[in-house]
């Protein structure tokens, strides 16, 4: 069991990890520029510290594992525990947010008075 525990650890580190980083990343930088400026790309970087969360987690919890059944210090498992609680944390707001602003820019009344102006521009 432990075995192939330490060998899912790997596979989550890599490619697991920087995989949903860079979509979760993209989408967050790709809604957000489409707002016009309204709501800064900055919220894009709510992905690379879910993944700092989810690395600084599976690596304490690969290493208790390969220690067992040595204990690890407790300040070790409270690291643990508040990077899990962290990132899930941050997870949860950028799936939030992820949903505002697809919402947002889909229904946006500027959104759409844009795209009226630039017909009409298109036709004179």
């Amino acid at each position: 069991g432990r075995e192939k525990y330490l060998q899912m650890v790997q596979w989550d580190i890599f490619p697991y990890i920087p995989a949903y980083t860079i979509l979760l990343g993209s989408l967050l930088l790709m809604e957000s520029e489409k707002t016009g400026g309204q709501y800064p790309c900055e919220l894009a970087w709510a992905a690379p510290v879910i993944m700092v969360c989810d690395i600084v987690e599976t690596s304490l919890n690969g290493y208790a594992t390969k220690r067992f059944p040595q204990k690890i210090s407790n300040r070790l498992v409270l690291i643990s525990s508040v990077a899990n609680m962290l990132k899930w944390a941050y997870f949860a707001l950028s799936i939030l947010l992820l949903a505002y602003l697809f919402i947002f820019n889909r229904i946006s009344p500027k959104k759409k008075n844009d795209k009226v102006l630039s017909k009409n521009k298109k036709e004179d």
